[in-house]
């Protein structure tokens, strides 16, 4: 009961730091005119990308081994499984059975989210000045490309701060009684901030440290503030 009671007086403080937070200490109009919500559902609670610059005029989050692991895991359940199916169907004969096929969901769920993980960590974000482009895409944009036009692309002309933004997501595992299993986390978030006011999701994790870190060294690379309200 005692923990439930620090959970939700922790849920409570967090939203009411939310809307207590006054953008005008950024001394910028455009702050004021942004919103202070976070863009991203994400609930990941470690740390799923990091900053690489390749040279001065790129740079780019790109998956860790950490995150990278993690959807492997997925993915190997799913082909074990699959491999133990079809050994036991040949083993029984050929006989696909509704219980046979049903069976098959266990590995063919597994190996989608692994999958469904990868595709997502792997997914290019890239800041390009040769290319004057930000870009959340698999395909990279070229001269045709409208980047305005794209709902994760913008200009870096057009960039005119980065917003750093967390919130606390409260976990929901009943089959333990162990206060620990039930603590929640903070996810941390980056965005760009246009110059007309609207946003751009970057990404996020439950990183706080190394998200703020890699802010400040985007910050510099895009020559650009950091507006935190973390």
């Amino acid at each position: 009961m005692l923990d439930k009671l620090k959970e939700a007086v922790r849920s409570v403080s967090d939203l009411s730091k939310a809307m207590q937070f006054d953008p005008s200490k950024f001394d910028d109009p455009i702050a004021e005119q942004t919103e202070w919500t976070t863009l991203s559902k994400s609930s990941t609670s470690f740390k799923t990308h990091k900053l690489v610059t390749d040279d001065v005029n790129r740079a780019e989050f790109k998956a860790t081994l950490g995150a990278t692991l993690f959807s492997g895991i997925f993915m190997g359940i799913g082909v074990i499984a699959f491999v133990v199916w079809v050994n036991t169907v040949l083993q029984e004969g050929i006989s696909f059975t509704f219980d046979s096929l049903g069976l098959l969901l266990f590995p063919v769920i597994f190996g989608g989210v692994g999958y469904y993980l990868f595709r997502k960590n792997r997914k290019p974000i890239v800041f390009d000045k040769l290319k004057n482009a930000f870009w959340r895409s698999n395909e990279e944009p070229d001269h045709h490309t409208d980047i305005r036009m794209m709902e994760d692309g913008a200009h870096l002309d057009d960039v005119h701060a980065l917003q750093l933004l967390r919130k606390y997501v409260r976990r929901n595992n009943s089959s333990s009684s162990s206060s620990s299993s039930r603590r929640g986390y903070y996810v941390y978030e980056l965005n760009l901030v246009l110059k007309d006011g609207t946003r751009r999701f970057v990404v996020s994790h439950g990183s706080g440290n190394s998200l703020m870190n890699d802010a400040k060294k985007l910050s510099e690379f895009l020559n650009v503030p950091v507006w935190s309200a973390v």
